[in-house]
This record gives C-alpha cells, sequence and structure tokens, in this order.
C-alpha cells in the first residue's frame, strides 16, 4: 500500500488505483472514484464492426512501423506534429 506523502500527481493516483478506482482530473480538482462495471454493457453491432475495422487498421498500421521503406515514404507525407502511425492510421480509417 503507497503512502501519502501530502502531494499526488493525478498520474500517480492512476497507478495505484489500478482497476479499483476511476482518478478523474477536473480543471477544479482531481477526482477520484468507483471503476465503472462494464461487464453488464453488451456492444452494438455496428460498434463490433467499428472496432475490428479499428483493429484491422491498428494492424497494418504497425506493419508500416515495421517497414523502415514504407515508414520513410510516408514520413515525407506528414505536416506539422504528425507521426507516421496517427497519419496512417487515419489514411487507414478514411479508405475503408
Amino acid at each position: 500500500m503507497a503512502k501519502y506523502n501530502g502531494s499526488f500527481s493525478s498520474k500517480e493516483l492512476r497507478k495505484l488505483a489500478g482497476k479499483q478506482f476511476a482518478v478523474k482530473q477536473y480543471a477544479y480538482a482531481i477526482v477520484v472514484t468507483r471503476f465503472p462495471d462494464m461487464s453488464h454493457v453488451k456492444p452494438s453491432k455496428q460498434q463490433n464492426n467499428k472496432r475490428e475495422k479499428f483493429k484491422e487498421a491498428v494492424a497494418y498500421t504497425q506493419s508500416i512501423l515495421k517497414d523502415e521503406k514504407l515508414k520513410n515514404a510516408y514520413r515525407q507525407k506528414l505536416m506539422g506534429k504528425q507521426t507516421v502511425y496517427h497519419f496512417e492510421l487515419k489514411e487507414y480509417l478514411l479508405l475503408q
């Protein structure tokens, strides 16, 4: 069990809470609440389809990141502070 030293950051609280508590940071305070029980929630067919497409997009994007030639090719298309991962993920999802 962690000891309270008078000042926990929200990041430290999240680590301590695990799946027992949810730590939410608002403008006025850091709030610790009970972790939501989502076991009774059933996703719709549309949600499952979107999740499946996102899984495919992540797998495709990770395969690009492993190939240095492709990664460098996509790096040329980036604008500003974009990353290859986020650029290609967005591109894949828009084309689907």
